[in-house]
């Protein structure tokens, strides 16, 4: 019978079972004896995917309960802005001291962050130098939480965490066609987060 199966196959198909059989053999013996070094790797397989899995699980719980405050630098950025906006160069804005100025036009700040209750807050007060000592306050711009002004100054003087942070500046002898003048600019923030457009 087995004369009868050899004479109907091809020499071709003989060798390729042959082939197949020694390498199933081959497979057999390696693969066979090597069970308990497949079980002891994947352990350690698992090992490592919980040390990566935890890894990544405490970084994002670090990053999402982390608390940044950036008022000070809202406050810096705000202050910059104005800043640019009245002074060029050493000289006032030569419209500043008109009647029609809209600080939040010519800043192009957003008049509505600046609303009653807003934590924003901002305080331009011009001073003509000519007069009583720089003393004379000539122009005042505001805008904002007016209580924020106060707890500026509070904030300051103290350890306070839930108090807004705030940047001034001071610009000295702006000449304005003759005349000179100071610039006192204060600039609070209170923001809790979140995205803004100033």
């Amino acid at each position: 019978m087995k004369t009868e199966i050899k004479s109907s196959m091809g020499r071709g198909q003989v060798k390729a079972r042959q082939v197949k059989q020694e390498s199933d053999k081959y497979i057999n013996n390696f693969i066979g004896n090597k069970l308990g070094g497949e079980k002891l790797l994947s352990i350690w397989w698992v090992f490592v995917l919980l040390i990566i899995g935890g890894g990544i699980v405490i970084g994002v719980m670090i990053f999402y309960n982390a608390e940044i405050n950036t008022n000070s630098v809202e406050a810096q950025i705000l202050n910059s802005r104005l800043g640019d906006c009245i002074v060029n160069n050493g000289y006032l804005n030569e419209n500043i001291l008109n009647e029609n100025f809209d600080i939040f036009q010519e800043c192009k700040i957003d008049k509505k962050m600046f609303m009653k209750g807003s934590s924003f807050y901002f305080n331009v007060s011009i001073y003509n130098v000519s007069f009583y000592n720089g003393t004379l306050l000539l122009k005042e711009y505001f805008g904002g939480d007016r209580a924020l002004e106060k707890d500026c100054s509070v904030g300051g003087s103290v350890i306070a965490v839930k108090f807004p942070k705030c940047s001034r500046s001071n610009y000295n002898e702006l000449l304005y066609y003759s005349d000179k003048f100071n610039v006192k600019i204060l600039v609070g923030s209170n923001q809790k987060g979140g995205a803004i457009s100033v």
